[in-house]
């Protein structure tokens, strides 16, 4: 994608919002199905948590997407950026449930994060005032919810150089191709 300059048309803000929305949808998905798989209570209660937060951040990213003639509904906008990012969430879906955690807080959550920052930051006070509050509600349930994995799962602190080794590839992949969602602020 282009970079992309606020404020954003209609159009440019459903493509945002469904690429958003499909993140956080696989990862429900990808969460709940570690969920299934992991033995440890106290991250299997947390990974829970972490699940239906995605769920829940796609609901509210799902209400703001724009309902008119012209545009795309919110099935049709949900949709990842291109299959590089496809194939970065499939990654995700193939560890185990304390490497999924790990992962998550290293790697996918700040990436996030930063991207919905990003977003915000670009906003309109006025015009962008529903963007806004839905960004800034992503942002603080995000950060809550990465706290509490990196909490159970013993992950904090510095980034180990393991994990640097281990994420670096990913994180590389990510940040060429414009972040988790494939949006490049201008």
């Amino acid at each position: 994608m282009t970079a992309v300059e606020a404020p954003l048309t209609l159009n440019q803000l459903a493509v945002v919002l469904g690429r958003y929305r499909f993140v956080e949808l696989i990862l429900f998905e990808t969460v709940g199905r570690a969920v299934r798989a992991c033995l440890d209570p106290s991250l299997t209660v947390v990974l829970s948590g972490a699940s239906h937060a995605h769920a829940y951040r796609a609901r509210q990213i799902e209400e703001l997407l724009l309902v008119s003639a012209g545009l795309a509904d919110a099935a049709v906008s949900t949709a990842p950026a291109d299959e590089a990012h496809r194939d970065a969430l499939e990654k995700v879906d193939v560890l185990d449930p304390k490497m999924l955690a790990s992962c998550l807080v290293n790697l996918w959550y700040p990436l996030m994060a930063d991207s919905y920052q990003q977003h915000l930051m670009r906003c309109n006070r006025v015009s962008d005032g529903s963007v806004r509050r839905l960004l800034l509600r992503l942002i603080f349930d995000l950060g809550t919810i990465t706290e509490e994995l990196a909490a159970v799962a013993g992950i904090g602190g510095p980034v180990s150089p393991e994990l640097v080794v281990q994420y670096g590839d990913e994180r590389q992949s990510l940040e060429q191709n414009d972040g988790p969602f494939g949006t490049r602020w201008a």
